[in-house]
């Protein structure tokens, strides 16, 4: 499972979990987000929809960004 987690959660940020398989458009995301003070990437899944579907129910993410 290709999974990336992040660094301790901020409460006052948004929990966000991104579903991506590509890396280049994963790259651009994570880019474009990076400077966001605001939003944390709790979690990055890059293989299946299970995989994604655990981890929206493990992470309970605020937000998701879903690409296919």
């Amino acid at each position: 499972m290709n999974k990336t987690k992040s660094k301790p959660l901020d409460e006052n940020k948004i929990k966000t979990l991104v579903y991506c398989t590509s890396e280049l458009i994963l790259a651009g995301i994570l880019k474009a987000l990076e400077s966001a003070k605001d939003i944390d990437i709790t979690n990055v899944e890059k293989t299946t929809i299970d995989s994604f579907l655990s981890s929206i129910k493990e992470n309970k993410p605020d937000i998701v960004l879903f690409t296919n």
